[in-house]
């Protein structure tokens, strides 16, 4: 991606004031000088004198020129506007750590942050967008949707006025942006080393949507069961349909899960279930033991998550966990790597988050017994 002329210009007169060619109270040379030196239009020129000037870093003075602002190395060093973050559902454990770690991080630096929820909607994803453009912030942490494709343009419309963007667990088609990545592959090839460790030859897989990390989780957990002579058949597999994270869509697939527990946990029925997400492998929890089954001694559940949960059910999960702190601290590395021109606004890195593992309860040996059908006994 390249970038605006004006950016470049910015960045340009930003290096000098950095390396103290331009020191403060400096004159700036003419827009005219300026412009022919770097064969640009005059317009261009007034664009970024005018960009600089907002930022206070320069001051404009009638009748005397264009002169770096006195306070340009602490608007440098600290900033004035906040960092923001911008993701999908502010209420899980997960994002909350995230965010707390984040705003500690830059707090550290004499700067703010800010947190946006998007409620996985694309639309309200583009105006909150508008909003921090407005706002002027300092970089931003984009965790786009995953029910619908982000336009490169929500990432574009940041990076043409100088604003980083660190992307969150997926990539934006078509945009250039760092990307802090969620390990979905390895992370099933985690969970399915577990269960083939404690002896389960048969999983079942559930998600509440379809999406590439979920399929990718499930690619792996697959890759390592089948090589330990067990599976994940494709009749025990369910990807639900729940694409907002607000309280009503958990309502509505809650009810889906029930009937989709039902089907699984009846027959020829699995001896462990991997649920996508501790706030879905909740319900799961939930819904088994209702239907009178034992955790892990009738069924084992292994999610994925955070590596901190405050709920009394998801303390008890065991999961392959995501470091949500090591994410928050490596996006403001990022962030700030950009703003001081270390790293490149397009830069197009892609950075794993790294995974751990929570041992939880709700592991346990596979049993051989038909504990289904006591169950069963036992209800009628």
């Amino acid at each position: 991606m390249r970038k605006h002329k004006y950016e470049q210009l910015r960045q340009q007169i930003l290096e000098q004031i950095r390396t103290g060619r331009l020191k403060p109270g400096d004159p700036l040379p003419t827009e005219r000088w300026w412009a022919e030196t770097n064969g640009l239009a005059r317009n261009t020129v007034r664009q970024t004198m005018l960009l600089l000037e907002q930022e206070g870093l320069i001051s404009r003075l009638q009748g005397s020129g264009t002169f770096v602002a006195e306070s340009v190395k602490t608007k440098l060093a600290s900033g004035t506007a906040p960092f923001a973050v911008v993701v999908l559902n502010v209420t899980t454990d997960y994002y909350q750590r995230f965010f707390a770690t984040f705003e500690q991080s830059v707090g550290q630096m004499g700067r703010s942050a800010v947190i946006h929820n998007t409620n996985n909607d694309l639309d309200r994803q583009g105006n909150q967008i508008l909003s921090l453009l407005y706002q002027r912030v300092e970089g931003v942490v984009l965790n786009p949707p995953s029910t619908a494709v982000t336009p490169p343009h929500h990432v574009r419309m940041l990076q043409d006025l100088g604003i980083p963007v660190v992307l969150l667990h997926r990539k934006v088609p078509h945009a250039s942006a760092p990307v802090l990545e969620i390990p979905s592959f390895e992370i099933g090839r985690q969970a399915g080393r577990r269960f083939a460790e404690a002896g389960h030859r048969r999983v079942g897989f559930i998600a509440a949507l379809r999406t590439t990390e979920a399929e990718k989780v499930l690619m792996g957990l697959r890759s390592v069961l089948e090589n330990a002579g067990a599976e994940v058949p494709d009749e025990l597999v369910d990807f639900g349909t729940m694409a907002h994270c607000d309280a009503e869509s958990f309502h509505q697939y809650e009810s889906q899960l029930e009937g989709v527990l039902g089907r699984m946990l009846s027959g020829n029925a699995p001896t462990a279930l991997y649920v996508c997400s501790t706030e879905i492998a909740e319900y799961v929890y939930l819904l088994a033991v209702r239907m009178g089954l034992r955790i892990p001694d009738d069924v084992s559940i292994v999610c994925d998550g955070g590596s901190h949960s405050s709920g009394a059910i998801a303390r008890r999960l065991t999961r392959i966990t995501l470091d949500e702190r090591a994410a928050a601290q490596l996006a403001v590395q990022l962030l700030v790597e950009m703003r001081q021109g270390r790293r490149p606004l397009n830069d197009d890195e892609i950075l794993p988050i790294p995974l751990g593992f929570y041992e939880g309860e709700t592991l346990g040996l596979a049993c051989a017994r038909r504990w289904i059908s006591a169950a069963h006994s036992e209800g009628s």
